[in-house]
């Protein structure tokens, strides 16, 4: 058999897949998994989404549609921008994408050339690494640990962006839920308005998700004149709970739009009418279903966090925002369960696996080996069964 390429054969599934994916094959051989692995939101898709993507069956025209993505769907997205306070784009601005990430992935691919340094705040989604190194581009962690409260210092920024393309930044933060307050955000704005020459990618996927005071700060909202370098990536999937429709947008100048928009003609073609129609319908349509669905992930965040504190060893900073925790777990690891040295994270989430049946994630693909990752985005019945199961486990901890 002939070889395949290298970019391939050296690229690691993703974590977050991988597991959910054990988890399901165990599930399906027997065992009573509670996967707490994949953040997936869970709730039902509000009504008139459901309507809108209805009509379009009826209505779906039968010929190809523009990669850019159709007007209504552009022009809604527009009014999310306007009504999140980021200004007004034109929709020679915008496009549409399949999924959040792929939008993450060609703006990547539009921006990076080989070697070019892509900074991104770590812990950090387990996704953007392969995504950066498959456009050609370094990928440069910066490690923003717990004693931080997992989020990028000015300084840490102002020391890397000298010499680099872009920053990533997320948000609130996947995958430790973390939200960066107006005066933090301003002043990585400032540390941008030193280096003209390197573009921002803001990860927004969860900008909606927060619960302890205001929504999530943009640097648009402080540093709007940043907006000539400005790459806001979009999607249906978290805030409506719609993953699997995969619709992403991105907002971007007009040059690197069009960028991308001639890899959508030369790869995708153009993703599915029925899912843009209903996207459209999300993001222009009401958003009043998200005061219960605040409410409902607000109780479970304060849940997991009192659960958490009961496991000896978790330690939690509290997460602002999405629906993730990202405990550091350094005091567990180098311990034993029933005899059986804890090494790693990766170790560690093996043995719950197995023996708790609960799928967490180790913190290792996402910057931190120290941490594990649990989303509590799942009904609270199941979220009592897991920490029954984490607390029991922990008890043959030693």
């Amino acid at each position: 058999m002939p070889q395949l390429a290298s970019r391939v054969t050296q690229l690691q599934p993703s974590a977050t897949v991988e597991i959910s994916a054990k988890a399901k094959a165990l599930q399906a051989a027997g065992k009573d998994i509670i996967s707490l692995s994949i953040g997936v939101p869970g709730f039902d898709v509000p009504a008139h989404i459901v309507e809108a993507a209805n009509n379009a069956v009826e209505n779906h025209p039968l010929s190809y549609l523009p990669g850019r993505g159709q007007t209504e769907l552009l022009e809604a997205f527009q009014t999310k921008l306007q009504r999140d306070g980021l200004g007004d784009w034109s929709t020679d601005e915008l496009c549409a994408t399949n999924g959040g990430k792929n939008a993450l992935y060609l703006a990547f691919q539009a921006l990076l050339e080989n070697g070019a340094k892509a900074v991104v705040p770590a812990p950090y989604w387990v996704s953007y690494s392969a995504m950066i190194e498959l456009a050609g581009g370094t990928f440069e962690p910066l490690y923003c640990g717990p004693k931080q409260n997992y989020k990028l210092t000015p300084q840490q920024l102002d020391a890397a962006l000298p010499d680099a393309t872009l920053l990533v930044f997320n948000n609130p933060s996947n995958p430790t839920g973390m939200l960066y307050s107006r005066d933090e955000v301003a002043a990585i704005g400032e540390v941008l308005l030193k280096q003209p020459n390197v573009w921002i990618v803001s990860d927004d996927i969860y900008d909606y998700l927060t619960y302890d005071g205001p929504a999530a700060t943009h640097l648009l909202h402080t540093h709007p004149q940043l907006r000539s370098r400005m790459v806001i990536t979009q999607s249906i999937s978290k805030t409506y709970s719609m993953p699997g429709w995969r619709v992403g947008m991105v907002a971007a100048p007009a040059e690197l739009s069009k960028s991308i928009v001639k890899l959508i003609g030369q790869s995708l073609m153009n993703i599915n009418g029925v899912a843009q129609a209903a996207a459209a319908a999300a993001f222009a349509g009401e958003h009043g279903f998200l005061d219960d669905v605040k409410a409902d992930f607000n109780n479970k965040r304060q849940y997991v966090l009192k659960q958490l504190a009961k496991l000896n060893g978790w330690a939690c900073p509290v997460p602002e925002g999405a629906f993730y925790v990202f405990p550091n777990v350094s005091n567990v690891i180098g311990k034993s369960y029933k005899g059986t040295r804890i090494e790693n994270d990766v170790q560690l989430c093996s043995l719950i696996l197995e023996h708790a049946e609960v799928a967490l994630i180790p913190g290792s693909p996402f910057g931190d080996p120290n941490a594990v990752r649990l989303s509590y985005a799942a009904p609270q019945a199941k979220l009592e069964q897991a920490f029954q199961r984490l607390a029991q486990f922990m008890q043959n901890v030693e």
